[in-house]
């Protein structure tokens, strides 16, 4: 049940699928010869001599014929005349030492990649200089597909297998990226607003660095002019709050650099996680993933819906010397959100949401390996996690999971959507009289872990009887949460966090004892510290309930689901 296959594979293989049956595939021959190495089936075919004359000026001749694994992209010998015709040179002689490296090594990937790799966007592996290339399929205007490599060249010839390697022929040579992202965007001039406020801004002397890695969400003029801002000008008019650009503080600065992430960040790492930090300190872009759709900003929040942008496929994954730029179809912005709570269920992961005729079901029960979760890890070996049809719980299921020194002495689960702010995080479990001890963590990347407070105590069942008042219960850090209340079902105060940026987060829980007590996890509740911590409550179907209940009841149902369990 592992779904960690990277997202660009599986819509590579739709794409391409799609493509076989709407279009005439071009002809594209295969060959394989694993008897010979690089070096010597250059020898045999005349038509790629120029590569291996490259080869010769680069003293690569003994790592060619050498024993390894590899994929060389090989340019024909007529696509190096166009490259020299493009470059005003007659001869590979007249490049310099480190032009000529930087060209040889840009054709080599340090993988042996044949084109069942060749996803809509960078290969798994780098380039022998540490940069990624770009593959694709293009239709010509005869409804004819091909592969394409960095979306400048026509794959002529796939699959060669050699005895170091791959070798794809390739009609153009791959040249490799000169300019940094702030260049690349600049010489765009579909971007001449966006460009505009990074020179304005001086955001783009930060991502103009060549020693730099940075990713950019480019807007084009279309996506501002259906905003009816038309200039610069305008621009400065809708975001500049202190009417001065160059402060870091105000808001059309913070603006530009919200548009900038740190690191190199394709297509294919973008949609890997559910948000990813800016250049603004403690700032995030979310990311949301439907089908071939990658949308970023878009956010429901307690039933509001936040609208965001779609990144622009065709117009993203533009490899420039010191990064990468994507373009954006809408506009995105540091929204200002207020804390909301958020009640999770943990059992709302993609995996057990799958087990159809069976989740939500309180019919059976099923584990999951390690791996098998792309949304939680643990400790232990050859341990496993169990969803739970239980039907004392909340919509009818928990979590099981086995904390115990000798078992599961931790796991790792990945939050939901959070929203800077401050939180109060309350665990609800199934009790049970084991007496097992466990420590929350929240955690934050980059930031120091946040140890929580309290200890769980899941043996802890019966110490939050429905005599006493809700004042008196929460004063001691619990709280009724469902509704019938039971022994059976307990809510604990496990601490208060503090999320320093919206995105999603680690909730960590370690074994402190080994007893045999099992965290039956029902609920997650992360509340804004000044809100009500009581209010709503849940009934059996996972419904809010926001008016009290009959106290009697409570208690006649509280004190029969404790008896039961102690029979």
């Amino acid at each position: 049940m592992n779904i960690k296959n990277t997202w660009g594979y599986l819509l590579a293989l739709v794409l391409v699928m799609g493509l076989s049956l709407s279009c005439e595939r071009q002809h594209i021959p295969i060959e394989t010869t694993q008897d010979v190495l690089m070096g010597e089936y250059l020898e045999q075919n005349p038509e790629l001599s120029e590569f291996l004359y490259l080869a010769e000026l680069t003293n690569n001749l003994g790592f060619i014929n050498a024993y390894g694994s590899y994929t060389f992209f090989i340019p024909t010998n007529a696509a190096f005349s166009a490259y020299l015709a493009k470059y005003n040179k007659t001869s590979l002689d007249e490049f310099s030492q480190e032009e000529l490296d930087e060209l040889f090594t840009y054709h080599i990937v340090n993988d042996t990649l044949s084109s069942i790799y060749f996803t809509d966007g960078k290969l798994k592996s780098p380039s022998m200089n540490n940069k990624y290339l770009i593959t694709g399929v293009s239709v010509n205007n005869e409804g004819r597909a091909s592969y394409v490599v960095n979306k400048q060249s026509l794959i002529s010839a796939l699959d060669v297998k050699v005895g170091n390697g791959y070798i794809h022929e390739v009609e153009q040579v791959l040249d490799p990226p000169k300019l940094t992202v702030a260049e690349m965007i600049k010489a765009n001039p579909d971007y001449s607003i966006f460009t505009r406020a990074l020179e304005e801004t001086q955001v783009y002397d930060i991502i103009n660095v060549p020693t730099g890695q940075f990713t950019v969400m480019v807007q084009n003029d279309s996506v501002y002019n259906a905003m009816g801002i038309e200039s610069y000008e305008d621009l400065v008019a809708e975001y500049s709050h202190l009417g001065d650009p160059t402060n870091p503080e105000d808001s059309l600065n913070l603006y530009m650099r919200y548009h900038c992430l740190p690191g190199v960040n394709y297509m294919a790492d973008i949609v890997l996680a559910k948000s990813h930090l800016t250049i603004v300190p403690q700032e995030v872009i979310t990311v949301d993933v439907d089908g071939d759709v990658v949308m970023i900003n878009d956010q429901t929040i307690a039933g509001t819906h936040y609208p965001g942008a779609e990144m622009n496929r065709p117009n993203s994954d533009n490899s420039a010397s010191n990064g990468v730029y994507h373009e954006l179809d809408g506009n995105i912005y540091i929204k200002v959100l207020l804390p909301v709570a958020v009640y999770w269920d943990p059992t709302t992961q993609p995996e057990m949401m799958k087990l159809s005729g069976i989740y939500k079901a309180n019919v059976t029960n099923v584990s999951f390996a390690q791996g098998d979760l792309a949304n939680m890890t643990w400790g232990g070996n050859n341990t496993s996690v169990t969803y739970w049809a239980e039907g004392y719980a909340v919509q009818n299921d928990v979590l099981d999971i086995y904390l115990r020194t000798s078992v599961i002495p931790w796991a790792e689960l990945k939050t939901p959507l959070l929203i800077k702010g401050t939180y109060k995080v309350w665990v609800a479990y199934r009790a049970n009289p084991y007496g097992q001890a466990i420590q929350t963590t929240f955690k934050q990347d980059g930031l120091d872990d946040q140890i929580l407070g309290e200890i769980l105590q899941i043996g802890n069942y019966g110490r939050t009887p429905s005599q006493i008042s809700e004042d008196d219960l929460e004063a001691i850090g619990y709280k009724w949460y469902y509704n019938p209340e039971s022994n059976r079902t307990v809510c604990r105060l496990v601490g208060i966090i503090e999320v320093s940026s919206t995105g999603q987060h680690t909730l960590r829980f370690d074994a402190i004892t080994n007893n045999r007590g099992r965290l039956w996890c029902d609920m997650i509740q992360f509340i804004p510290a000044d809100a009500d911590q009581r209010w709503p409550k849940f009934d059996h179907d996972g419904n809010f309930i926001y008016e009290p209940v009959d106290t009697a009841t409570v208690d006649a149902v509280g004190e029969a689901a404790a008896a039961q369990f102690f029979e």
